[in-house]
């Protein structure tokens, strides 16, 4: 679980909370990301992200780019010009972004089908799409729900987050009447065939459905 777009403040942030106004998320990762909708930027450093990964030995990864369709595929291509083996993923999310940094569901539901189809595409044996609603603050039940569809009919993977930080888990509550992380993303047909990053502060309840979800 790599965000190949956090690179170029890699290690900044840490000491804020995630959620906040002016925590990690809106100070560093919204923002950063939002730049990378550039190519030029975009080539930049994701071509020094996929060198750090391939020089620390990985050979194998799951990568967030940004909400951009074109500079996330470009990762893709960067990642099987390089001979690293990658699940890429274009980031979904139609809520509490910042400003410019969100899309419309409708619109983001077309984007995530149009950067699967590229992915696939480019016929790498090494690169595969993958695809990834941010996680439960930053999507929709209408987003998650199609993108939900979208990994069902193109057979591909899912990534997001999951029960990363207690003020993540009590953001997300409040949007679903206190239902878990793991309950929203079932209830939404995410759970299943997918890489949950993070769960960090799981209950036994969620622990359970993971498993059910194999």
């Amino acid at each position: 679980h790599i965000h190949a777009a956090q690179f170029p403040f890699n290690g900044a942030g840490i000491e804020k909370p995630l959620m906040s106004d002016d925590g990690f998320l809106k100070a560093y990762a919204f923002p950063t990301e939002l730049r990378l909708a550039d190519p030029e930027e975009a080539e930049r450093h994701y071509t020094e992200a996929v060198d750090v990964v391939l020089a620390a030995g990985t050979t194998a990864c799951l990568f967030f780019a940004t909400v951009s369709v074109s500079t996330s595929v470009l990762l893709a291509r960067i990642c099987a010009e390089r001979g690293l083996r990658a699940c890429v993923g274009k980031v979904s999310m139609d809520q509490n972004g910042l400003g410019a940094y969100e899309e419309k569901t409708a619109e983001g539901l077309a984007a995530a089908l149009e950067f699967v189809r590229e992915v696939k595409g480019l016929r790498s044996p090494l690169v595969a799409p993958v695809i990834t609603p941010r996680f439960i603050p930053t999507c929709s039940t209408a987003l998650m729900e199609g993108l939900a569809k979208i990994a069902k009919d193109e057979d591909v993977l899912v990534q997001s987050h999951m029960s990363e930080s207690l003020d993540e888990v009590a953001f997300a509550r409040s949007l679903h009447d206190g239902d878990t992380d793991a309950e929203v993303f079932h209830r939404c047909g995410l759970l299943q065939g997918s890489v949950m990053a993070h769960c960090v502060h799981l209950e036994e309840v969620e622990v359970n459905r993971l498993k059910e979800a194999g």
